[in-house]
């Protein structure tokens, strides 16, 4: 009877530990500790956990997709990079476990020497970066959160771009998130805009300014190009045909040449709407069109400014 109850005590034990371990439900720690392969060494259940906790979040995708989650956002002198990790419901995206990993793998991201898009696998390959020392794989710390928060979590994408010392760099992270977890330089919501302005006179606290303006307009006017000529000519045709048959009744009485005008000044005011250096700014006073606005800017300040480029991220 000793025995038996010495046997309870330290299975009892051996879960308690397990679970403060790797914060696993009970019953499954009970499960990883009580398998023939672990056989009561705790090692061992910790792999076995793992292991369990991203086979059941590879069973879950199948049916439940992860389509909530965080974009971060970490800017160094050098450097910025954009990241997204989704999961399944946007309660574990408030967890402080879930923001923890974010931080971890876009600190990693950030010291890749890679620029441009990452290939994802060779993040998840990559050693993880924690308070500047490497330690597991990315890898591993997914399948460790994943079994942590029993949900099914996806590092979606990631970006380096480099930043030069002559352009001026705007962002904004709308919904954001903060709390003593988070480091000062990382930010994280639903979405994120970056811009790139830069100016024959360099880098000036007025083109700071405009670019900070810049980057909370994408966010709110989520516009897909930077310049009319950048839209793909299928785009163009395909939002021909649309007014076309849009506007059949109306322009149906109409002389051929002024129906053609007709529709491609519809088809023009969409296209503008979707451009950047097209659109009205909706943070600056009066909304003037973006491309006025700048050379305005320009011309007030003797310089000539201009967006190198711009990134829009939102979730899924």
């Amino acid at each position: 009877l000793s025995n038996v109850t010495n046997s309870i005590s330290n299975t009892t034990a051996l879960v308690k530990s397990l679970r403060e371990m790797t914060g696993a439900p009970v019953l499954d720690c009970k499960k990883a500790l009580l398998s023939q392969e672990v056989n009561g060494d705790i090692n061992k259940a910790i792999d076995w956990l793992r292991a369990k906790g991203l086979s059941k979040a590879t069973d879950k995708s199948n049916s439940r997709q992860a389509s909530e989650g965080l974009i971060a956002l970490l800017y160094t002198k050098n450097k910025l990079t954009l990241l997204e990790i989704n999961s399944e419901t946007d309660f574990v995206a408030r967890n402080n476990d879930f923001q923890t990993f974010v931080v971890n793998i876009i600190n990693t991201a950030h010291h890749l020497p890679e620029t441009g898009d990452i290939n994802i696998d060779s993040l998840l390959s990559t050693k993880a970066l924690i308070s500047g020392v490497k330690l597991d794989t990315t890898k591993d710390l997914l399948v460790e959160v994943v079994t942590r928060i029993r949900e099914n979590i996806v590092i979606r994408r990631a970006v380096n771009i480099p930043i030069t010392d002559d352009s001026a760099i705007g962002y904004y992270v709308h919904g954001k998130i903060s709390g003593d977890h988070i480091p000062s330089n990382i930010h994280m919501g639903s979405s994120a805009g970056v811009i790139a302005l830069n100016s024959i006179n360099g880098k000036s606290d007025l083109i700071s300014d405009a670019a900070k303006k810049l980057a909370m307009h994408i966010v709110a006017a989520k516009p897909q190009y930077l310049n009319i000529t950048d839209i793909p000519n299928e785009l163009i045709e395909k939002e021909t045909v649309i007014f076309r048959e849009q506007s059949k009744d109306a322009i149906a009485n109409k002389k051929p040449e002024l129906i053609e005008q007709i529709i491609k000044s519809k088809v023009n005011k969409r296209l503008n709407e979707i451009t950047l250096y097209e659109q009205n700014h909706f943070i600056e006073e009066g909304s003037p069109v973006i491309r006025k606005y700048l050379d305005g800017l320009s011309k007030n300040n003797n310089t000539n400014i201009n967006i190198l480029y711009f990134h829009l991220w939102t979730l899924g």
